[in-house]
């Protein structure tokens, strides 16, 4: 018995703080250069304000996203000198997302949107510096930039000027609160002023005359949640110091020969002070201290001495910087369980050690538990099985609902009625609210503190003072139900990582707070979104969507449920394959649980452009080369139809020719037939005697004229004493001809006679009978009689 309590003694004095940082629970896990760190010797450490980790080194500054460190070199133009400033690292961050880094009498900038320093700051200062030379530079915590310069402090916005005396030394830190300035020299004096008018309001001193040389070296101030101002003075000698500003009186809570170096104040009652030999913890109501010369890690061993810096960021985690083993962190609640790799102690043990499988209704299980509920909780080798009573159906959970492992090996019910069951990778947590189609599985893995290896079968139980202890091949772990809980946090996550095509590209090369331009060759891309979650990083939950159109569905992602899109380290990879042309917006969300995203949501803004044969300037080519052609085409049928019609045309005069053609055929074998028939077969047409004298009278004017070529139709008309028109309208309603056809009719038989007496030419023929030659002559002569001249008389003479 006294053997057993010895052990549980032993056990308990494991399990008590040993330190500030174990009272809290604190665990520290180490990032080196193996972790890609830059090198090992930490100088300073601070917070983005997107989350991200600056980790300032010796060789470097470092930022660090929760899973890759990166560091851009730096070269020797990046430095310019600033006298003034003779202290340690010393890292601010603007408005304008620069990073700017102090170093004993020297300045560089790092410029975080592109990624790169900036080249000769000494031309970016003196332009802030209205073109006066800087000799030092601060930054409050609002961000705000001043300068000193030989005339005094100067607001880079305002441009006012605050006269700095001599008398006070050498200005080594400032900071604002509400509308004044508070400025703190070397001798340890203060001076506020009106931040707005620039007026001193009064000065105070931190300690007497003599004491200013034990302290001139170097200064460090911190502004607390009470409002108050913390100070780390060194020289040859160290202090801590608060100053209130309500009673304008200074308080020394630390008086020591050991160099400080860093401070962090987490709330108003503890500080932290990291120094050459550990780290100092201050109880601020008593003013108390005590110096703590290691801290624990998370694979059991401690960190003794060798830290420089000390920084608590937004997620109240703890980061310690050291000079030469690299960086560390920790969080008060990151390690929910405690988990060590030696033999359990006896206290912890069972009374009886678990067969390696139980049987139960006739099948083989790890472990059986029969719950407060009555309900049966069997552990398989794939999947928690589930039977309810009264109820014929089982049900099986695996890793795809939330489980650490599918291979369940021990499980135990709480005092609250929640299930716990170790697997072969992890512990995991089972809540109902009776309902077993509605239980809830958060699952815990190494890194909340759970045993990196397998536990063992029906090793679970519940100590008196309600812990849990569950054993595994290789150690234990012991827990305490209520104290396991993952704060409820929404994250704003950050574009860590782009790759195009399979190929990463830098995200600072991209334009900042612009859409992002991809062509359509550009079209397979990948996005890794991270979160600032560095305590919980596996419990981390996203929502995101790939606006574009109408589509703008969330869609949900978690390493429990999605272990191919979020990896160990929590963060978010998302890939989309052959997008088509188009905007999108990718907006992402991330938070500790699902369903709770207070945080804005990441907006990455992008457009895949269209080929160049599918853009407007295309379409309007294709545009008018349609109107052209569209033109063409009409030009073309217009063209054609106009052919068309003439080709018709001629045709119908085609038509009419031959039909007159054979009309005057048909006349001249009428005319052959009368010319057979005998002479004295009255031929006269029915006209009167007035009608036969006018055409007698007519044929008489003609063959009286008959050599004159001239002698024309209005000739005839008037020889007649006729209008050509009453002329026309008589020799049509009596011969059927105009009066020119009845001149030529008369010349033609005129000259048909002649031929028939053949004692003139052709051409004595056609002079005589008036015509202009005997080739025109022998024209209409084929018209009227349908023979050549030289026919006529043979034809005739055949005919008679």
């Amino acid at each position: 018995m006294k053997y057993t309590l010895y052990i549980y003694l032993a056990f308990a004095m494991c399990l008590l703080p040993c330190s500030p940082m174990a009272a809290m629970h604190y665990a520290f896990t180490r990032l080196g250069v193996m972790n890609g760190l830059s090198d090992n010797q930490v100088q300073h450490i601070l917070q983005l304000p997107d989350g991200r980790m600056a980790i300032t080194t010796n060789g470097n500054i470092n930022l660090f996203d929760g899973m890759h460190f990166s560091y851009i070199h730096r070269n020797d133009s990046d430095v310019c000198s600033l006298p003034l400033y003779t202290g340690a690292y010393h890292v601010y961050v603007g408005k304008d997302d620069r990073l700017w880094v102090k170093d004993w009498e020297r300045v560089f900038c790092l410029d975080l949107c592109s990624g790169h320093y900036v080249p000769c700051p000494n031309r970016l200062l003196c332009e802030m510096g209205n073109g006066e030379t800087v000799l030092d530079l601060f930054l409050d915590s609002e961000k705000g930039m001043w300068l000193v310069t030989k005339r005094g402090l100067r607001n880079e916005k305002s441009g006012r000027h605050i006269v700095l005396p001599p008398k006070a030394g050498t200005l080594q830190d400032l900071e604002v609160d509400a509308d004044r300035l508070y400025l703190f020299f070397s001798t340890g004096i203060l001076r506020c002023h009106d931040r707005t008018s620039g007026k001193l309001l009064y000065e105070s001193a931190a300690y007497g005359i003599d004491e200013r040389p034990l302290f001139d070296a170097a200064s460090l101030v911190v502004k607390a949640p009470d409002g108050r101002f913390y100070q780390i003075r060194v020289g040859r000698r160290s202090a801590l110091l608060v100053f209130s500003p309500n009673s304008r009186t200074w308080r020394r809570l630390i008086d020591t020969d050991t160099l400080l170096h860093t401070l962090i104040v987490p709330d108003t009652t503890t500080a932290y002070v990291s120094c050459t030999h550990g780290i100092y913890s201050v109880h601020l109501p008593h003013g108390s201290h005590q110096l703590y010369q290691s801290i624990p890690t998370t694979d059991g061993s401690k960190v003794s001495g060798d830290i420089n810096t000390i920084f608590q960021d937004r997620q109240q985690g703890i980061w310690v910087g050291t000079s030469n083993r690299g960086l560390y962190y920790a969080h008060p609640k990151r390690y929910l369980f405690h988990s060590a790799s030696y033999p359990i102690p006896v206290v912890l043990q069972a009374k009886q050690k678990a067969l390696p499988w139980i049987q139960y209704g006739g099948m083989r299980f790890n472990d059986v538990l029969i719950d407060s509920r009555g309900w049966t909780w069997c552990g398989t080798m794939d999947g928690l099985r589930l039977y309810v009573p009264e109820s014929d159906s089982v049900r099986t959970w695996y890793t795809e609902d939330g489980l650490s492992n599918n291979f369940v090996h021990a499980i135990v019910e709480d005092r609250s009625g929640r299930i716990w069951v170790s697997t072969s990778y992890g512990i995991s947590r089972i809540t109902t609210d009776g309902n077993p189609d509605s239980l809830v599985i958060a699952s815990f893995q190494k890194e909340d503190g759970t045993l990196g290896g397998e536990y063992r079968n029906g090793e679970a139980r519940v100590l008196a003072d309600g812990r849990i202890v569950m054993e595994g091949v290789d150690g234990w772990t012991v827990f305490h139900p209520d104290s396991v809980s993952i704060p409820i946090q929404a994250f704003r996550p950050i574009l860590a990582g782009l790759t195009m095509n399979g190929q990463p590209i830098a995200c600072h090369s991209l334009p900042q707070n612009e859409r992002h331009v991809f062509t359509h060759k550009e079209n397979n891309l990948g996005f890794r979104f991270v979160v600032p979650n560095y305590a919980w990083p596996g419990h981390t939950c996203y929502r995101y969507r790939l606006v574009h159109g109408a589509d703008s569905t969330w869609f949900m992602a978690s390493r429990r449920q999605n272990s191919e899109l979020v990896d160990a380290s929590g963060h978010l990879h998302l890939s989309y394959a052959l997008l088509p042309s188009g905007h999108y917006r990718l907006q992402v969300q991330a938070s500790t649980l699902s369903g709770y995203w207070d945080e804005p949501a990441t907006e990455v803004e992008f457009e895949v452009l269209a080929p160049w044969w599918r853009t407007q300037t295309a379409y309007a080519i294709y545009a008018v080369i349609l109107l052209l052609v569209i033109a063409c085409s009409v030009w073309l049928y217009v063209r054609l139809t106009k052919l068309r019609i003439q080709r018709c045309h001629k045709e119908e005069i085609l038509l009419l020719r031959i039909q007159n053609l054979i009309e005057r055929c048909d006349n001249y074998e009428r005319h052959a037939e009368e010319c057979t028939t005998t002479a004295d077969v009255p031929a006269e047409p029915p006209i009167s005697a007035t009608d036969s004298e006018f055409l007698n009278r007519a044929v008489a004017l003609v063959e009286a004229h008959m050599g004159a070529t001239a002698y024309s139709v209005e000739q005839l008309s008037k020889d007649l004493c006729m209008e050509r028109s009453g002329l026309y309208k008589k020799l049509n309603a009596l011969v059927d001809k105009s009066p020119s056809l009845f001149i030529r009719s008369i010349r033609l038989r005129r000259a048909a006679d002649l031929i028939m007496e053949g004692r003139m030419s052709m051409t004595e023929i056609a002079e005589h009978v008036g015509f202009s030659s005997a080739s025109y002559m022998g024209k209409c002569f084929q018209e009227e009689f349908g023979c050549k001249p030289s026919e006529y008389a043979r034809k005739t003479r055949k005919s008679t």
